[in-house]
């Protein structure tokens, strides 16, 4: 998720690109720009650089039980590693998956995870994406 906040002032008035790639010129007054990553369009810069995926779907969002679907879309046939980390940062699942060209289906399993806020770690060798989700 991106936020931003402009606080009021004379000097505030500077043009800028928001998170969508387009123009925006503050004009003296407080602005808050709130945008979800998802509805940004294709790759994305992440801190370390690498691209994201261009569509990264978890769901349900919560999960009670079972599986937590993952449906991507990526470019080419390409090793992936998935990693949950908890609210503290450990990882507390891992396994490995091949990615095809198009639109790629996985289940991850989360039945044996406690209650809580997870993130989930999509890895391959050109992107590194992260998508959160609560366990029931």
């Amino acid at each position: 998720m991106f936020i931003s906040i402009q606080a009021p002032a004379l000097t505030n008035t500077l043009a800028m690109t928001d998170a969508a790639g387009q123009s925006v010129v503050f004009n003296k007054s407080t602005a808050l720009v709130i945008a979800r990553k998802g509805v940004l369009g294709t790759a994305l810069a992440t801190d370390n650089g690498k691209a994201e995926l261009a569509r990264a779907d978890v769901y349900p969002n919560p999960v009670a039980n079972g599986d937590l679907t993952l449906e991507l879309t990526h470019g080419q046939k390409e090793a992936a590693t998935l990693q949950v980390f908890n609210s503290v940062g450990a990882r507390v699942a891992e396994q490995s998956a091949v990615l095809s060209q198009g639109v790629n289906t996985l289940k991850v399993p989360v039945s044996k995870l406690r209650g809580g806020h997870y993130n989930l770690v999509i890895k391959t060798a050109t992107t590194t994406t992260t998508r959160p989700f609560i366990k029931q």
